[in-house]
């Protein structure tokens, strides 16, 4: 859910002004099919719904929110409960009650995954852990997954790096711990670290973030071994991200302001 931006202090405004024009789009969908959705409604109803809920929750609407805490805090009651919706809001759903809640809402999930057999359902708790907004539990979480006692297969692994990191929250705490130990993991399967690496610095897209990425990956000490070719295309992606950034984002969100999108209540 994370935009990839790098919203430091000066920014804001910004933010908040492409999150008000960005929203209003999607209100009006949001508004017509509502929140909740059933396996029998229609695909293309589905398919809608999803968009709407998603960027609508994504981007603070107060509804949004408080529907995802309320479905949560039901989903911790009835487990069952949860299945009854459909599908593809699930993964939604859930990721925001643990955006919104706290350490119980936190805990009762990863109680879940210890639990849990079915694959697809790993993953999307897996995923949803990722989404809390207190730094604590997440680096809480990373020591969790790479914990040998907890037994986090790599595969698994890899779903919470990429995860955490694509929190914004998370994003320099997961680069961090993934630079720092890089040389040991996922030993046995260096293709891995490419993968992580790949969708870790997908949004980079700062001066900062694109300098961290060359000075760490140009040292001579990192292993490259059988990724070299995910390297190349991961620093090629983040100057492209920058060189956009650059030449558009302040276009972009002063034309915004100029028209009043800076103002306004989520």
């Amino acid at each position: 859910m994370s935009s990839g931006v790098d919203w430091s202090a000066d920014t804001r405004s910004q933010k908040s002004s492409i999150s008000q024009f960005i929203l209003e789009l999607v209100l009006t969908l949001y508004n017509e099919l509502g929140f909740h959705g059933s396996v029998e409604s229609p695909f293309v109803s589905q398919k809608k719904r999803k968009i709407a809920v998603s960027w609508a929750c994504a981007l603070g609407h107060k509804d949004c929110l408080h529907r995802a805490r309320k479905f949560y805090r039901q989903w911790m009651l009835d487990p069952a409960h949860a299945r009854k919706t459909a599908p593809s809001l699930r993964p939604i759903v859930l990721c925001h009650g643990i955006a919104e809640g706290g350490e119980a809402e936190w805990n009762f999930a990863w109680n879940r995954y210890l639990n849990e057999t079915d694959q697809a359902e790993i993953y999307l708790l897996l995923s949803i852990m990722a989404c809390s907004k207190d730094a604590e539990i997440l680096r809480r979480y990373l020591e969790m997954a790479v914990d040998p006692e907890t037994d986090v297969k790599t595969i698994d692994l890899t779903t919470v790096f990429i995860s955490v990191g694509q929190n914004e929250l998370g994003r320099r705490l997961v680069w961090n711990y993934f630079t720092e130990h890089w040389n040991d993991l996922f030993s046995p399967w260096k293709v891995l670290r490419g993968e992580v690496l790949t969708r870790l610095t997908y949004f980079f897209s700062t001066r900062r973030e694109l300098g961290d990425m060359e000075l760490f990956l140009n040292n001579e000490k990192t292993d490259k071994t059988d990724i070299e070719l995910q390297v190349r295309h991961a620093l090629k992606r983040a100057r492209h991200n920058l060189a956009w950034m650059e030449a558009n984002y302040g276009v972009i969100t002063r034309w915004l302001e100029e028209n009043g999108y800076s103002s306004k209540s989520l």
